[in-house]
């Protein structure tokens, strides 16, 4: 025993003891480092670097990782706007042939075009094009779809007033330029079958609004100047065209007509889950149009320096080749198909209102002969009328 009271016993304890806690303390610290680096090697093959533990900060290897040994995950590519929109509109094809039997492919694919082309605006809601043509939806019967075609239209392009079967020329001026929305009126017998002021202001709007630049002026103490420039949609009979022709020059000039046919077989009707679709369908398409405006301003550049020069054959001055400008743009930037499509679909339509006004041309005319007395028979007697020829006839 020493002199602090100490044996040798106890001295052997304590030696043991620290050897002991050496001991642990190396196997924690050998152990440590085996998780760490087990903790690294998973941390590299899923790409991420982890951080060395604080214990180790001072006393880690600072040698650093080549790249090329760490996989980080792969950046989702850009995709292509053009790509995207040809899928877009095959999804708007697809949505309106399921609630509208068109009477022919032209017909789909031109209203399909004239929606994408009416839902290209620019950051400050405006429509991007320097004229935008009417669509004008007729049929000869009741049931041919064009109101259900009108809300469909309303849902793809979210639209926030809809089909209207009324409206003011100060609401119609309201909904084009304050709105920046689609307006659709819906019988437009309404607006062109009456000669009152209000209906005449409507029909000025409705006709002046194809283009920009173009200002509804009223007032005279106070005076009241509303821009009116925006797509429309209008519905009406095939008497719009056949009995006021007159009045509707300037309106069949600036439209793509497409004449419903009452269908031969059962249409589902649209409901809250068909609003729901649409409006996906809507917003995608706002998206991808807006992500290609530069590319569609360009296609109408492009279209129009390629038009420059060619001979007119159309005899409207050109303006059948002007209301599809805008729809041809859309259809070259998507690609695929579109383009071939729109142009046999110009083509087919443009004969359609050719040969229906032709017609009506011709009967007119026959009208008017007949009402001189120019008969067969040469004589100064009006020609009488079919039924009253067929009244004095033998049954």
């Amino acid at each position: 025993m020493d002199a602090a009271g100490t044996t040798e016993a106890d001295t052997d304890t304590l030696g043991q003891a620290r050897a002991d806690a050496t001991e642990r303390s190396a196997t924690f610290k050998a152990r440590q480092k085996d998780r760490d680096r087990q903790r690294i090697a998973a941390g590299l093959r899923a790409g991420i670097t982890p951080a060395p533990p604080r214990a180790e900060v001072a006393t880690r290897d600072t040698r650093t990782v080549e790249p090329s040994a760490v996989s980080t995950p792969a950046r989702r590519s850009r995709p292509n706007a053009a790509e995207l929109l040809q899928q877009v509109l095959e999804q708007i094809g697809l949505y309106l042939c399921e609630y509208i039997q068109f009477p022919s492919r032209a017909a789909v694919v031109a209203v399909v075009l004239w929606i994408a082309h009416a839902a290209a605006r620019g950051a400050d809601r405006k429509l991007i094009w320097r004229a935008t043509a009417r669509l004008l939806l007729t049929s000869a019967q009741n049931g041919s779809g064009k109101s259900t075609l009108m809300d469909l239209i309303a849902v793809l392009l979210l639209s926030r007033v809809g089909r209207l079967v009324k409206v003011t020329p100060a609401g119609l001026a309201g909904i084009l330029n304050e709105l920046n929305d689609v307006a659709l009126p819906d019988d437009a017998q309404l607006v062109f079958g009456t000669t009152g002021s209000a209906a005449k202001d409507l029909q000025a709007v409705l006709l002046g609004s194809y283009s920009k630049k173009g200002s509804w002026v009223t007032g005279k103490a106070t005076v009241s100047v509303k821009p009116v420039y925006g797509p429309v949609v209008i519905a009406g009979k095939d008497q719009l065209i056949t009995v006021q022709r007159d009045k509707l020059t300037d309106l069949l000039a600036r439209s793509v007509i497409i004449r419903m046919e009452r269908p031969d077989r059962y249409m589902p009707q649209p409901d809250d889950e068909t609003d729901a679709k649409g409006e996906m369908i809507g917003k995608a398409l706002a998206a991808v149009m807006g992500a290609l405006e530069s590319d569609l301003l360009q296609a109408v550049r492009e279209l129009d320096r390629e038009a420059r020069g060619q001979q007119i054959t159309e005899g409207d001055g050109g303006r059948t080749a002007q209301i599809f400008r805008q729809l041809r743009a859309v259809a070259r930037v998507a690609g695929g198909m579109w383009p071939e499509a729109m142009d046999e679909a110009a083509e087919e339509l443009i004969a359609d209102a050719g040969d229906l006004i032709t017609v009506e041309d011709m009967l007119k005319s026959l009208s008017e002969d007949q009402e001189a007395g120019d008969s067969p028979a040469g004589d100064a007697t009006p020609v009488a009328s079919f039924w009253a020829q067929m009244e004095g006839m033998q049954r």
